[in-house]
């Protein structure tokens, strides 16, 4: 009994460290602009979905998108936009690359989707 105690409360310490728990985002749409060297995703949000809930990874010639801090809000879900630079984002605009995420298509959907 001491056992499953001490590895509940272990377990317990580092899942509640506030340390934020990174998962892939499902999305609803991706717009690139090569004028303004941007790329637009289209996202979830419920009223507290903000740019920097979220991390853009690109390794090699794949972007994948996690969202690091879930929206709480109470709000009927509905498409957010969000812009970041090329730059911001390590896209390379001369060279092809994937989007990794799953994309659904309304935001009831993607939120059933996680």
């Amino acid at each position: 009994m001491k056992r499953l105690f001490l590895l509940l409360a272990v377990f317990f310490l580092f899942n509640s460290s506030g340390t934020p728990v990174v998962k892939e985002e499902t999305l609803l749409g991706a717009e690139l602009n090569y004028e303004s060297k941007s790329i637009t995703l289209i996202v979830v949000s419920k009223g507290c979905t903000v740019k920097q809930d979220f991390v853009l990874h690109m390794q090699a010639d794949k972007l994948l998108v996690t969202r690091k801090k879930n929206d709480d809000c109470k709000m009927m879900p509905f498409a957010e936009r969000l812009t970041w630079t090329f730059k911001e984002a390590g896209i390379n605009a001369d060279k092809a690359f994937y989007i990794q995420n799953r994309f659904a298509g309304n935001p009831f959907t993607a939120i059933i989707s996680k």
